[in-house]
């Protein structure tokens, strides 16, 4: 049985809390409630400094209770042996940075597009991305035995995420799936998690 950390109690209680509350509300509520938390850069083809904010909102937002459950239980079950190995404030430092870049990346290549983005599941391959280096290819592991690992893990995760982005997922509602966001996340999550790991994790 998983013994959920406190801080990843409080992250999916508050997700939990916007999706009674979307749920509650009249439609053009909740649509100004995604509307304004959702992650849009561009508007009328100019970027909209004053919405940066967004680039952290969006994650706690999602289309429906199945987009939810989803994202929940990764984040339940994967973040909760990430966050054993990097400690409070790593962990944090970890989520805010794969919810920037993974959005940051949905936006630079929907340059000038109002695009709108929500969900966790940036986050999500975030943890993928970092759980590579724990049981995939841990520290005990050569330098070039774990690059190689490394290069064919992030192959198979990028061909599962294009899979899923144009097959479709639970929850999804029939939206379009950012699989830009999910690219950016994980390999924010690859690229981060060394440097952020005090000791080198042995688990398997």
């Amino acid at each position: 049985m998983i013994t959920l950390p406190p801080a990843i109690k409080i992250i999916l209680g508050v997700m939990l809390a916007i999706q009674v509350l979307m749920t509650v509300l009249q439609p053009n509520q909740a649509n100004w409630l995604i509307g304004t938390f959702g992650l849009i850069l561009f508007w009328n083809g100019e970027f909209q400094p004053e919405r940066l904010y967004s680039l952290l909102t969006y994650a706690f937002l999602h289309g429906g209770w199945l987009h939810l459950l989803f994202n929940g239980l990764w984040i339940a079950t994967l973040g909760s042996q990430i966050y054993r190995v990097l400690g409070l404030d790593r962990f944090l430092i970890l989520l805010l940075t794969t919810s920037v870049l993974g959005g940051l990346t949905q936006a630079f290549l929907h340059w000038g597009e109002p695009t709108l983005t929500i969900g966790a599941s940036a986050i999500v391959f975030g943890l993928i991305g970092a759980a590579g280096h724990v049981w995939v290819a841990p520290f005990t592991m050569s330098s070039g035995e774990r690059l190689r690992k490394l290069f064919a893990f992030s192959a198979i995760m990028m061909l599962l995420n294009l899979g899923y982005a144009y097959l479709g997922a639970p929850g999804d509602g029939g939206s379009a799936i950012s699989w830009e966001a999910h690219a950016g996340g994980f390999f924010a999550g690859l690229l981060i998690f060394p440097l952020l790991v005090v000791r080198r994790p042995t688990l398997v």
